[in-house]
């Protein structure tokens, strides 16, 4: 495998629009690598939702869509009708990125504050062109920054410059049936990555933020890593990154919640934290948090606690630092650099990962 990091294209999501007009001009620059992902998602099964059919699925999504269930519904709308397919379609889609990524990513506790690393899986090659920068706007200026793609309306690599910045990992249940997911998918439980959108268009604090990402009920279980922006670098907190392990259900303890505290690196992929069964371990978890670790602690004493980021040749080294297997695997779609300590374009920088 190759190291070659290309760039990614950035678009405006203009949340001043009306809801049908956000994804508009997206949607159009993107139609036939859109009906070309319609084509392989109609080959995959339905992952944590079992062997329930397609048509059942759809069905159950008309039913939902009907009684007013579905969370932006005019967007979906929208693209469906540029797109000329069900929206039940565009729905089920939302829900098979939803429930199907999987990821690495890891917290650098520099000394001018925590940084993050972030690849993305995901089993189709065809999400290469579809994958975008997004700098959302309201009120005439840019909120927050993501990196997602092109047809699904949620968010799960995003940061508030100066603020704080997080990304979202899937987690394996091992508990729930086929059945217990299928229910949460189809009732008022939040899709994480609607969530996360949610809470980003609606500039909440940090503090607000991670109240909110423990207690809303979800439709599926995940892992939520967030860090934010130090106010005083002279001053370490447990809380400058962290690690929520989330199921269906709210937690209602700190005992889900993972600090980075004092530590040089804290790191998630796939896998529960200090879990090393190989029965559970997910598209090499377990290899992939150690090594993200030691390449993490490796930077870190290399510059002697310093990470210089602020240049794009610097950041460029840094991610390629991170292109071995198994962090880089046959799945990888896209790499990011998440600082909230940065401004502008400095505090995401994703590159889409060469096959």
């Amino acid at each position: 495998m190759t190291n070659k990091l290309l760039e990614i294209q950035t678009e405006i999501l203009d949340l001043d629009l009306p809801p049908k007009d956000r994804w508009v001009h997206i949607i159009k620059k993107n139609k036939s690598n859109l009906h070309h992902i319609f084509n392989e998602l109609d080959n995959l099964e339905l992952g944590i939702l079992g062997n329930v059919s397609k048509q059942t699925v759809l069905l159950l999504i008309a039913t939902y869509k009907w009684f007013g269930k579905i969370k932006y519904i005019e967007e979906l709308q929208s693209i469906a009708d540029i797109l000329n397919v069900s929206v039940n379609k565009i729905i089920l889609m939302q829900l098979m990125y939803e429930l199907s990524t999987c990821c690495t990513s890891s917290i650098i506790n520099t000394d001018n504050g925590p940084i993050m690393i972030r690849t993305m899986d995901w089993d189709l090659e065809s999400l290469n062109p579809l994958t975008i920068n997004l700098n959302v706007v309201k009120n005439g200026v840019i909120i927050y920054q993501a990196t997602t793609w092109v047809g699904y309306v949620g968010i799960l690599t995003a940061v508030k410059n100066d603020w704080y910045g997080l990304s979202i990992n899937y987690r394996r249940s091992y508990e729930n049936t086929m059945w217990d997911n299928l229910k949460a998918c189809l009732s008022m439980r939040y899709p994480i990555g609607y969530l996360v959108r949610d809470i980003f268009d609606n500039q909440l604090s940090h503090r607000d933020a991670i109240n909110i990402l423990k207690t809303t009920y979800l439709i599926a279980p995940c892992y939520i890593t967030v860090i934010k922006k130090r106010r005083n670098i002279l001053s370490k907190s447990d809380d400058d990154g962290l690690i929520i392990q989330r199921n269906h259900a709210p937690n209602t303890t700190n005992s889900d919640t993972i600090f980075l505290g004092q530590n040089k690196t804290l790191t998630q992929t796939n896998i529960d934290q200090g879990c090393e069964d190989p029965d559970k371990d997910l598209l090499w978890s377990i290899d992939r948090r150690h090594l993200a670790n030691s390449i993490g602690e490796g930077l870190l004493q290399l510059g002697k606690g310093i990470i210089d980021i602020q240049d794009e040749s610097s950041r460029t080294k840094i991610l390629e630092k991170y292109m071995v297997f198994p962090i880089k695997n046959h799945e990888t779609r896209y790499i990011s650099l998440i600082s909230p300590l940065n401004f502008g374009s400095n505090c995401l920088d994703s590159r889409l990962v060469s096959p």
